[in-house]
């Protein structure tokens, strides 16, 4: 007795679902730009930023030499704001250059 098989599972054979606000190409799912981060993280971020930042700079002073690198380059990158112009690129290097002399003691 032959049976006929489907060659897929109706339970695979869903219809495809469209958004109802499908963005366009291009087009951004957040336009403000707003985060999505519940204000009360926000808050609790902001107020221990302050704390994060001490340890980043005390880390940049006195840590393994691998951490004094990578604490002070965080430590740029959140308080010099990041080159756009080839010229600007020097600038940031004289400072990072700076940087690492007065971290390494070497001035």
């Amino acid at each position: 007795m032959a049976r006929d098989i489907p060659t897929e599972p109706e339970a695979v054979q869903k219809p495809k679902r469209v958004p109802p606000k499908a963005w366009k190409p291009g087009q951004s799912g957040n336009p403000a730009g707003t985060s999505k981060t519940p204000p009360e993280v926000r808050a609790f971020l902001r107020e221990h930023s302050l704390i994060a930042a001490q340890v980043l700079v005390e880390v940049a002073q006195h840590g393994e030499e691998k951490n004094r690198v990578a604490a002070a380059k965080t430590l740029l990158d959140f308080s010099v704001s990041k080159p756009k112009e080839e010229s600007d690129t020097n600038s940031a290097t004289v400072v990072i250059e700076a940087l690492a002399a007065a971290l390494t003691g070497k001035t």
